[in-house]
């Protein structure tokens, strides 16, 4: 069995993810301390947490957009962290 979040994880890290990518210039959601202190996250394989913190990071662009931030600068902002 993999590494998943829930809905209601998904969009609390999303927005906390959103807030720290508002005031932090080295943002990233793999050091968001609720997700770093899960034991699953601590099992989880490479590629599951890279698939988490793509979901995160596309949960917080999302919700910056949603509040009106500029579209080039959230997307620059999220863009290394979401897999294509």
């Amino acid at each position: 069995m993999g590494f998943t979040l829930t809905k209601k994880e998904l969009d609390t890290l999303g927005f906390k993810f959103a807030e720290m990518l508002l005031f932090d210039r080295d943002a990233d959601p793999a050091k968001l301390d609720a997700l770093t202190r899960s034991k699953d996250w601590k099992a989880a394989k490479p590629f599951e947490r890279k698939n988490a913190i793509a979901d995160i990071a596309r949960k917080a662009r999302e919700a910056l957009l949603a509040s009106g931030y500029k579209r080039d600068v959230v997307e620059r902002k999220t863009a290394k962290f979401i897999r294509r």
